[in-house]
């Protein structure tokens, strides 16, 4: 998970789309009040609207019983949201903003660079693959105007190997 993690932070603050939209990218919670004003934010490792600071989970399983043990595939997932202010009151703007939002992110993990792209679902072959999964929205009415939020997972599988 913590490699996940790490991956996502540096391709999601890296990335293009994200970039070209805005997009403040966090590692984990901030101290208050620091989104307070940021239209759009991208946290990885956090979903500010569950009071639960889950960050991710795995599970991990034998690969080769003939190995003692020493081959593992791991299986997890990592939370991240996305969040759109403007101070706008109009849903549907705050929607969209999140869907482009969490889009980048979908893309980033598709295909392979080798094969075209457009991204890369091995996260630079951390994984077997990686994928966006579980997404949650929320909007509400804030200080200032309307806003929305989509908490989602990346789920991935990859292989833990003993050197």
């Amino acid at each position: 998970v913590p490699d996940v993690i790490d991956y996502l932070v540096t391709a999601c603050q890296a990335n293009s789309a994200l970039q070209a939209l805005g997009v403040t990218v966090f590692d984990g919670p901030q101290p208050s009040g620091a989104a307070s004003g940021i239209e759009q934010v991208l946290w990885v490792g956090h979903n500010p609207k569950d009071t639960i600071a889950e960050i991710g989970s795995a599970d991990q399983a034998y690969a080769f019983v003939g190995d003692m043990g020493a081959t593992r595939d791991e299986t997890g997932e990592v939370v991240l949201c996305a969040k759109h202010w403007t101070g706008d009151l109009s849903f549907k703007l705050h929607r969209d903003g999140c869907k482009a939002i969490t889009g980048a992110v979908e893309l980033m993990l598709r295909g392979l660079p080798a094969t075209g792209g457009p991204g890369d679902f091995s996260l630079g072959g951390l994984v077997f693959w990686a994928q966006m999964q579980n997404a949650v929205w929320w909007q509400s009415l804030a200080d200032g105007g309307a806003e929305a939020y989509c908490a989602f997972k990346v789920s991935y599988s990859g292989r833990l190997v003993s050197v």
